[in-house]
């Protein structure tokens, strides 16, 4: 009886460790493009590109394709510069992203292309990211300032 009953423990215990194991699996790589869609708030602190502190504070949307509107408020070297971002998040299953995006000034004129790496994190409702390239509108690299970025989700949009 004794090893009958040793014999279930061990199934029992072997089923559930599998059981947690595919559980945990099943967790791994549930984040996606669609999943991020829709209303976001955002944040980004740094410097500029001439090492002076940097704010923007932003709103927007992500669609469930990754195209991205936004607006911001930058504040740099004591001048406040609102502009618009239109681009695309890129959204791995291990939640990781990419986002490019392209911001213009209010005349509409392209300013920079930037380009950030970021995580999802909370169930993919935030966002922490660092900027990692900055292009001007001739193609050039800008100097690459350290910005960092922290987004939360306002609504979900399926």
């Amino acid at each position: 009886m004794k090893a009958k009953y040793n014999s279930l423990r061990t199934s029992l215990f072997f089923s559930a460790l599998l059981l947690s194991v595919g559980a945990a699996s099943a967790d791994v790589g549930r984040c996606s493009t669609a999943n991020g869609a829709g209303g976001w708030g955002f944040t980004v602190t740094g410097t500029n590109t001439s090492g002076d502190p940097d704010a923007i504070v932003g709103n927007g949307t992500v669609d469930a394709t990754g195209y991205v509107a936004l607006t911001q408020t930058e504040v740099t070297d004591g001048e406040v510069r609102p502009a618009t971002l239109k681009g695309n998040v890129t959204v791995n299953p291990d939640c990781t992203a990419k986002l490019t995006v392209k911001v213009y000034d209010p005349s509409g004129k392209l300013v920079v292309t930037a380009t950030w790496a970021m995580v999802f994190v909370d169930n993919q409702r935030e966002i922490r990211g660092i900027l990692t390239s900055l292009v001007l509108p001739d193609g050039r690299s800008a100097p690459l300032p350290v910005q960092t970025l922290n987004a939360k989700m306002k609504f979900r949009r399926f």
